[in-house]
């Protein structure tokens, strides 16, 4: 089940953060960069972030969520997230879907991960986003940008 989540509540930034730190340790594993922004959140950090949070429960246990910001025409995924004890249920997918019916009115949804994290650029590309481009942010870190026309 899917459910809009109150960030601002620090027990649900709590629970949030228990599948947003494992989750992007896998992601260190693929793309070799340790210092990614999500894995220095707090409770309170996500607390303030002011993104909107969509939760998907397993047994009333939170086991993936996506956050997102509109402007304008423009919905932009900040994070995605499952807990690898529900990698490949098609939680990343059913979130996904749940989002872009947020965005109907929109043009354009935006997403962007690590270039080596091909387990998500393969899930993004699956559901109907293009890579538009790679950006190097350091020399050891590439992000592929994806984006998807409403």
């Amino acid at each position: 089940m899917i459910r809009l989540l109150d960030i601002s509540r620090l027990e649900i930034a709590e629970s949030v953060l228990n599948v947003q730190i494992p989750s992007y340790l896998v992601e260190v594993s693929y793309i070799g960069f340790k210092e990614i922004p999500p894995l220095k959140d707090t409770a309170e950090t996500l607390a303030a972030c002011g993104e909107t949070f969509l939760g998907f429960f397993v047994k009333e246990e939170l086991a993936g969520f996506l956050s997102y910001e509109m402007d304008e025409d423009i919905m932009t995924i900040c994070r995605v997230a499952v807990h690898p004890e529900h990698f490949k249920k098609g939680i990343a997918s059913a979130l996904l879907k749940e989002a872009e019916k947020a965005a109907y009115s929109l043009r354009t949804i935006k997403v962007s991960t690590g270039k080596k994290n091909s387990p998500a650029i393969s899930l993004y590309q699956k559901t109907g986003y293009s890579k538009t481009k790679d950006i190097l942010i350091q020399p050891d870190l590439w992000i592929t940008c994806l984006e998807k026309k409403v």
